[in-house]
């Protein structure tokens, strides 16, 4: 794999997090879930491909390592935005969980089945 097909690798995870990051996949969980996933293989792919790489002692023209930089910098960014908002995200459902537990123990107390 040459140093022009990673810099494209890069530039597709980039748009799956911007598009995470925008909110397109937060009517539907099971799509938000199966993009992260796609995203953590294609992150994994990038990793495996940079490690051979490096390790074969493979030139890097000096522009080409100019953006490969910007692109893993924005990208890093990026990922810091997302790690916040799965964060919230996880909040908020805790949240939820909480007040719909709390919900169905307040309802058993109302419940004439329970009652002797």
């Amino acid at each position: 794999m040459n140093i022009n097909q990673l810099i494209d690798l890069v530039q597709k995870a980039t748009i799956m997090t911007e598009n995470i990051l925008k909110g397109e996949f937060d009517h539907d969980l099971n799509i938000l879930i199966l993009t992260l996933d796609n995203r953590d293989r294609l992150i994994s792919v990038l990793n495996h491909h940079f490690n051979k790489m490096f390790s074969s002692g493979m030139i890097i023209p000096e522009q080409s390592k100019q953006e490969l930089s910007k692109k893993l910098a924005y990208l890093d960014a990026l990922d810091a935005r997302l790690v916040d908002k799965l964060d919230q995200a996880k909040k908020s459902f805790k949240k939820s969980i909480a007040k719909s537990y709390k919900n169905k123990e307040n309802f058993k107390g109302y419940n004439p089945n329970n009652v002797r």
